[in-house]
């Protein structure tokens, strides 16, 4: 996964966040990756980020996962 880091929960200023991912469709270049975070202590969950499968469903992930980081860091109201 990325070097990208991710901030605290805006909710509840927790550190302790968990990047999930999943495959949705057949292992081929039919399928894509979503990928989202949550923080672990208050449950709260950033938006979903998604990626076709294409070729390579490693990067494919890789991409989704580092979609969902920068959705997750971004703030509105800093």
């Amino acid at each position: 996964m990325s070097e990208i880091e991710l901030k605290p929960c805006p909710f509840c200023g927790s550190t302790s966040l968990k990047v999930e991912s999943k495959h949705n469709g057949q292992w081929s270049d039919s399928g894509t990756h979503s990928a989202t975070v949550r923080c672990k202590k208050c449950y709260a969950r950033g938006s979903t980020a998604s990626s076709k499968a294409g070729k390579n469903i490693y990067s494919a992930s890789e991409e989704a996962k580092n979609k969902a980081i920068e959705l997750w860091n971004r703030r509105y109201l800093e």
